[in-house]
């Protein structure tokens, strides 16, 4: 066997060592581009995450110390955006709450339209709301969705829900008020209203409020106490001293055992008073009178057809002491 020579040794390792070099070079390059690559991707998503604008809720407020049933009120939201770079743009902000808890007021839109926020701004809105009359629990979720459009015209969308305290102790409900359409001018009109204490404490000094354009009389009677789950029916008769297109408002207060005092209202009526001008005479215009058939319940006046119980009463005992002298007489003649 021959031998191999230095040279031809030192010649092959050279050119294994070059081999070497050769094919681990580029592979090295590879994985460090690719690293390079996953982590530029990362960044710059994380990057657009905190870029992007960001709407929160961080405040609201109601103008009244407590909410009852059937009552309208005001909620403040504040609104901010989060971003320190980017604006919130097209901002609309829609509730979807069902009538059965709260809902918007009558003319009122379940949705508010913003232009815009900068970086960093909060905003106010107010909504007027109202709670169901058949209001069964002692608060209630008001949901909020915001959708709205990041610098690159991406929307985002997210959902809020405010808590609402709504009081069922002290709750005057309202069932029924029955008010004709077409009613003649100068004659006494039945206005038949059903109320309810809903609640589980007594209410007192409750005083009813009919007022309207063209009414004779504005009123303002005292209905007295209505007892928990006791059910008052008044009926008061109002009259109109024009003809033409009017509004009946009706109203409420009342106190709770702790004195506070409440106001119910009642949704407008609208009512058309037909001229009672019938061949140049227009019909005797009569006071209005206001009933209650609550044992509770207290009258501050009556009045039929203009006259005073006590001169009814004075009428209809000189009468009969009239027909007891006629008779007298007759029998003696006899």
């Amino acid at each position: 066997m021959k031998r191999v020579s230095k040279k031809k040794w030192k010649a092959a390792i050279l050119c294994f060592l070059c081999c070497m070099t050769v094919f681990s070079i580029p592979v090295r390059a590879d994985k460090d581009t690719d690293t390079q690559v996953k982590a530029d991707k990362i960044t710059e998503s994380a990057g657009n995450i905190l870029n992007k604008a960001r709407i929160i809720v961080t405040e609201y407020t109601l103008d009244d110390k407590e909410i009852l049933p059937g009552e309208e009120f005001k909620l403040k939201i504040k609104l901010k955006n989060q971003n320190k770079k980017n604006a919130a743009n097209n901002i609309t902000l829609t509730f979807t709450n069902n009538l059965d808890t709260i809902f918007t007021t009558y003319g009122m839109s379940n949705q508010v339209y913003i232009e815009r926020l900068k970086p960093l701004e909060e905003k106010e809105i107010t909504l007027n709301l109202k709670t169901s009359e058949t209001f069964k629990s002692e608060g209630a979720g008001f949901a909020i969705n915001i959708l709205y459009a990041d610098s690159d015209s991406t929307f985002t969308s997210s959902d809020v829900t405010l808590q609402i305290p709504v009081n069922l102790s002290s709750h005057l409900l309202v069932q029924g008020i029955s008010i004709p359409q077409n009613i003649q001018q100068g004659s006494n009109t039945r206005v038949r209203v059903t109320l309810k204490n809903a609640g589980g404490e007594d209410l007192r000094n409750i005083t009813m409020n009919v007022t309207g354009d063209g009414l004779e009389q504005q009123q303002s009677v005292m209905l007295g106490q209505l007892s928990a789950g006791k059910i008052n029916y008044v009926d008061s008769y109002i009259n109109f001293k024009n003809s033409g297109k009017s509004t009946v408002n009706i109203s409420f207060n009342y106190e709770d055992i702790n004195g506070n005092v409440h106001t119910k209202k009642v949704d407008p009526s609208e009512v058309t008073v037909v001229s009672a001008n019938i061949g140049g005479q227009t019909s005797n215009t009569q006071s209005s009178q206001i009933i209650s058939t609550d044992s509770d319940a207290t009258i501050s006046s009556k009045t039929i057809g203009g006259y005073g119980l006590k001169q009814i009463l004075l009428i209809g005992s000189i009468a009969f002491m009239s027909v007891v002298v006629i008779v007298l007489i007759r029998r003696y003649r006899k």
